[in-house]
């Protein structure tokens, strides 16, 4: 054995004993918040113990299926079990510690919700024990050989499409979310129409410098490598925090994280993640123009006081869904529909369903002071509408075997479309779950549309003669 096959399991052993240390720092840190928010609660009056307890153990399961998550290399599970560490144990104990919502003393919903919750977490801490870590030489670093990528199409599409975004919103790229939204619904005339635009044109040049600069790397091609380079800076220029929203912005630079170091990296994925939840009461200060929050800080001295803002308002939603079902019944799966089908317009589509939110906020609007019905519905939330525990449960067991799916193919190939689907909706997963189920599927639809163009580009190339070759068949000339 040579000096350098000597050396493989010193590196390893390295990485490995690295790993452990930031898994339990990491662990610890997330058990720590939880006692802290979950002692501060139990000194509210009339504060409701089981639900605290049920709480607190999601939680724990949650911190459970992230470290799972990381040593199977599992993104998009990792990203599923925070949404239920922060949304589903955390927020919730902060809130029911707050006791900021009536709903929190009506009945038994608050108990159903966390019950809800619980199983949907049990199913997907069931689904990441059964799945197997990644075969190290499944994560080997592949790319596209030169000879099957045309880097001047992939280039010149990409660079097109940054430089209209920035000519047309030339003068609103630094403003605020709200003047920025209201000028693309001027340039584009209609809301939905404009939201798909933005999207393409915002998304793309993202999506397509990232790409260039991945397969660029791979082949050593330095002059590539600049020339993306430049592109990503203008995508940088035209998706700034200023004027998108958090989540939207975290869903780009996780996608970026998972495929530009071939889904190896979910470690550091996880400290970006950290860093987003920190650092995102900030980013809301960029809403309105006034830049004022929008949230009541009379509770800032409360641990985990951000939870207490709307954008953490999953568990409420849910309580407030399950009122809904008992006093209007269960929606038979047309709120599913409705979301599926989100791009059918409602002229042509008169009797298409509300967004499960829009629903919710007729409800919700008696007892609480909402401001408006762009609110959340988590996924588990959306199946008990539909058709009662039974979609609840359904859901549940999809969503996981779905995700789990996802996951194992995306391993065979890091240039598949598996793989670009896989990195996508590990950075939409936190919109996806914490909904509306409308908004979730039209983000991820929205969002793999505009990585179909370079990501169809990556793939193909023209010949001399002109005729349109896939990659296979470039390789085997």
């Amino acid at each position: 054995m040579n000096r350098w096959q000597q050396a493989i399991p010193r590196r390893n052993g390295r990485r490995k004993t690295r790993s452990n240390v930031f898994e339990v720092f990491y662990g610890l840190a997330l058990i720590g918040f939880l006692l802290a928010v979950l002692f501060q609660a139990r000194g509210v009056y009339q504060v409701r113990w089981p639900e605290l307890l049920i709480l607190a153990f999601i939680g724990c399961l949650s911190i459970y299926g992230q470290l799972l998550s990381l040593r199977r290399e599992a993104a998009i599970h990792f990203g599923s079990f925070l949404f239920c560490y922060l949304f589903m144990s955390a927020a919730p104990i902060v809130q029911l510690g707050a006791d900021n919502d009536v709903v929190f003393h009506m009945e038994s919903w608050s108990l159903l919700a966390a019950l809800n919750a619980l199983a949907f977490t049990l199913i997907g801490l069931f689904s990441i024990y059964r799945m197997k870590p990644p075969d190290e030489r499944s994560l080997s670093a592949r790319g596209f050989s030169p000879a099957s990528v045309n880097y001047v199409f992939l280039f010149v599409v990409t660079l097109m499409a940054a430089l209209i975004a920035i000519v047309l919103f030339r003068n609103v790229l630094f403003t605020n979310r709200d003047e920025f939204a209201a000028a693309a619904d001027e340039v584009f005339g209609d809301q939905t129409i404009s939201l798909i635009a933005r999207f393409l044109l915002l998304s793309t040049p993202f999506f397509g410098a990232l790409i260039g600069l991945r397969t660029s790397i791979s082949n050593r091609k330095g002059i590539w490598i600049i020339l993306f380079s430049f592109v990503m800076l203008l995508a940088l220029i035209i998706n700034n925090p200023l004027v998108h929203p958090r989540y939207q912005l975290a869903g780009l630079t996780f996608f970026a994280i998972d495929y530009i170091f071939y889904g190896r990296k979910t470690k550091f994925l996880a400290l970006f993640l950290i860093a987003g939840v920190l650092i995102a009461p900030v980013l809301q200060t960029f809403r309105h123009e006034d830049g004022s929050t929008g949230e009541d800080l009379e509770e800032s001295s409360l641990v985990g006081a951000p939870l207490l803002s709307m954008d953490y308002d999953a568990f409420r939603m849910s309580c407030y869904t399950m009122l809904t079902v008992e006093r209007d019944g269960i929606s038979w799966g047309s709120n599913l529909l409705g979301a599926g089908l989100f791009f059918v317009p409602r002229a042509v589509w008169s009797s298409k369903p509300l967004p499960t939110a829009w629903v919710i906020y007729e409800t919700a609007d008696h007892s609480a002071d909402l401001g408006t019905n762009n609110l959340s519905t988590p996924l588990m939330a959306e199946g008990y509408y539909a058709f009662g525990w039974i979609g609840a449960l359904a859901i549940a067991f999809i969503y996981w075997w779905g995700i789990s799916k996802v996951t194992l193919l995306s391993r065979r190939d890091p240039d598949s479309w598996m793989f670009l689907l896989r990195s996508l909706f590990a950075g939409l997963v936190l919109i996806f779950l914490r909904g509306t189920l409308t908004v979730g599927v039209s983000a991820v639809a929205g969002q793999f549309a505009a990585l179909a163009i370079p990501g169809f580009l990556i793939r193909h190339r023209f010949d001399s003669s002109n005729r349109y070759l896939p990659r296979s068949r470039v390789a085997q000339n």
